[in-house]
């Protein structure tokens, strides 16, 4: 059985990241291991502090109990996907590890820190999207040990609800009601010249 490594910000987790963790479990997954990425970015995103996030993704992600597993990354460091997979694999030797990704994402992959080199280290498990599907008759990631798993449509995405944080309504079906209770008390994602969000 697999852990399957779920890299990201969460900024904040949606039901998104919910259900491809659930995905992966029903896909036979051991457990999945969530990294959430530095403050420091390794390509120069903005994201919230790392305390904020991680406390997002334990209420986001709790009811799993220990088939998730928060990997505490180095917060103020910058490190890249290829060197956390080695520092995993070397520390937890009777584990077999594949890397989540989205199929949005995969045409971004050589483009990563010796990305080409990563997908050769560890299988990957391609979450495809509605709009960002693999072409079925091409790919790398269409041959063993990588897998293709089938998401369903989930339009709310962590972007979609920052830019949105003042339509509660709008936003309110991709949050864990406890991540958006959490949102609200930190007052997060809400530039300083605006009033804090109210339901």
């Amino acid at each position: 059985m697999h852990t399957v490594l779920f890299g990201g910000a969460f900024d904040p987790p949606t039901t998104a990241h919910h259900e491809l963790i659930e995905i992966s479990l029903a896909a036979g997954a051991r457990d999945v291991w969530v990294l959430p990425t530095p403050s420091l970015h390794a390509y120069g995103k903005n994201t919230s502090l790392y305390h904020h996030r991680w406390l997002m993704i334990h209420l986001a992600f709790k009811e799993f109990g220990e088939k998730v597993h928060i990997v505490d990354t180095q917060p103020d460091a910058l490190t890249y996907a290829w060197d956390t997979v080695n520092h995993l694999r070397h520390e937890h030797q009777d584990r077999k590890f594949v890397w989540a990704i989205g199929a949005d994402h995969i045409d971004q992959l050589d483009k990563w820190y010796r990305g080409t080199e990563l997908r050769e280290l560890i299988p990957f498990w391609i979450y495809q999207r509605p709009s960002h599907a693999p072409q079925p008759q091409q790919g790398w990631y269409l041959e063993p040990p990588h897998r293709c798993l089938v998401s369903a449509p989930n339009p709310l995405s962590s972007t979609f609800i920052r830019e949105n944080i003042h339509d509660v309504e709008a936003i309110r079906s991709g949050l864990h009601p406890e991540v958006l209770a959490y949102i609200q008390e930190q007052n997060l994602f809400v530039s300083q010249n605006t009033t804090k969000i109210l339901l």
